[in-house]
């Protein structure tokens, strides 16, 4: 039997952020959670808590429907969170709201509403309600609508009976984020790995703890907005610890069933950190270009959308401005689209396909990383360990050689 659906969240601190321009009222409220295991922030209005919103992960808002800007700036939150495509469940006060509002807040994605003069007997089970099934929302878009490499790790998670394989499968999934986080920030700034081949020669055999490293130089570094948020939710102390447990389980430590279960919630928490500032980060839509035709005026081609563990990926037609590589996955942002090859390729081989992460290189001289030597992969949906004939590290980092 496989794990509960909402088994992700073993039990931390629920993140709450108060929304509401009476700072005394939002205090009160919050204190209707003492001892719920959350951990309440504030903020005085809709612009205030936008800008918090950004730059910060919640698992759940609680916003007064009344109150700047304007004269409803609950809604109008509600409506940059929409706009921006930030997904985070919330429960909207509507104490002078009339019907109206309260149907309008729904409508724009509001999980549930509590009269504000009943909050005191009301609130704190609307807002574990409300926990609990973001708990299940997430879990479900990890499943449904993170990049495939990841969900389809989640999915074989999820198939787990036991402590000791359920840990193994978790750590799975985090290496496997890290990486696909790493690659984009690699793919992003290759034209730096031309001029330095140092950073190259670290990746050559890379562990969870290089790719770690990576997406903390992204955060570091300031990768574009959408990655270093992804940078930002997969890093820090939850991180550090679960490249840490993944060390002892590579090293031969006793996997007994009563250590897999003392440290899975650890590792199970950082995971679902992660999907909270995925699902509120822009989503990461990897894309594969397939037919392509012009029309006399734009680039029609034909896209599948890399997303979800079912490993079917159906064909859109697209319009683009420019011709784009086909057969190439690529990132997509709302002014471009970043090509990912060679780090990340689909393989097709006859009716089946292979999902393939670029996982270090096959060097030719010790120490050195040479132009020629190839590139590794690894096969997200069998597992295996491979190299492609005719991909080397030219392809990657251009015709500028690496230094030595």
């Amino acid at each position: 039997m496989g794990r509960p659906l909402t088994a992700l969240w073993a039990g931390r601190r629920a993140r709450v952020l108060f929304v509401d321009d009476q700072a005394d009222v939002a205090k009160t409220l919050a204190g209707l959670l003492s001892g719920k295991e959350t951990s309440c922030s504030f903020a005085s209005d809709g612009e205030e808590a936008l800008r918090r919103i950004q730059a910060e992960d919640y698992d759940l808002l609680v916003v007064d429907l009344r109150m700047p800007p304007g004269e409803w700036g609950g809604l109008w939150l509600l409506r940059a969170l929409a706009e921006q495509r930030i997904e985070v469940t919330t429960v909207v006060l509507s104490g002078e709201a009339g019907q109206q509002e309260t149907i309008e807040a729904l409508r724009l994605g509001a999980h549930d509403f509590v009269v504000k003069d009943a909050a005191a007997r009301e609130l704190a089970d609307r807002v574990l309600n409300a926990l609990d099934g973001a708990a299940h929302d997430r879990l479900r878009y990890a499943v449904e609508c993170l990049p495939a490499p990841i969900a389809i790790r989640v999915s074989d998670m999820l198939a787990k009976s036991d402590a000791a394989d359920t840990l193994r499968s978790a750590l799975a999934v985090g290496e496997v984020t890290l990486q696909l986080v790493g690659l984009l920030e690699l793919a992003e700034r290759r034209s730096e790995l031309r001029a330095d081949g140092r950073e190259l020669a670290t990746l050559a055999r890379p562990s969870m703890g290089t790719w770690n490293r990576v997406c903390q130089g992204a955060v570091r570094r300031g990768a574009s907005p959408r990655v270093q948020r992804w940078a930002r939710a997969i890093t820090g102390p939850g991180a550090d610890n679960a490249v840490r447990i993944r060390n002892d389980v590579a090293h031969g430590v006793n996997l007994t069933a009563s250590w897999a279960e003392g440290h899975l919630p650890a590792v199970l928490d950082w995971l679902d950190e992660f999907v909270v500032g995925a699902r509120m980060g822009v989503p990461l839509e990897l894309l594969l270009l397939g037919e392509m035709q012009f029309d006399g005026t734009s680039f029609i081609s034909q896209v599948a959308s890399l997303s979800g563990s079912k490993q079917t990926w159906p064909w859109r037609r697209e319009r683009h401005s420019k011709p784009l590589p086909t057969g190439h996955v690529h990132l997509a942002t709302d002014a471009a689209a970043t090509d990912l090859w060679p780090l990340l390729l689909v393989d097709e081989i006859g009716a089946s396909r292979r999902l393939l992460l670029w996982d270090g290189i096959r060097q030719s001289q010790n120490g050195r990383i040479s132009l020629d030597d190839s590139l590794r992969y690894i096969d997200i949906l069998g597992g295996e360990r491979l190299t492609i004939p005719g991909l080397h590290v030219v392809d990657f980092v251009g015709t500028h050689p690496p230094a030595a």
